[in-house]
């Protein structure tokens, strides 16, 4: 019912958020061969999970405080 109307769920799968923003990258874009429109999809992906992690332990067995 979501994925008609071009909505994700709250959990939506990586398989499920490529196909969504891989449909609405060719409405925008029409005239792109597939090529480009994986690459710029991977490239929307990509900076839309990225977020900062935490630092490593600079001990073994430290634990996060």
């Amino acid at each position: 019912m979501l994925k008609k109307q071009n909505i994700l769920s709250p959990k939506p799968w990586r398989k499920t958020k490529r196909a969504l923003t891989r449909k609405k990258w060719r409405q925008e874009h029409p005239k792109q061969n597939k090529q480009e429109v994986e690459a710029a999809v991977s490239h929307q992906l990509a900076i839309a999970d990225a977020h900062p992690r935490h630092e490593r332990c600079k001990y073994f067995g430290e634990g996060l405080l």
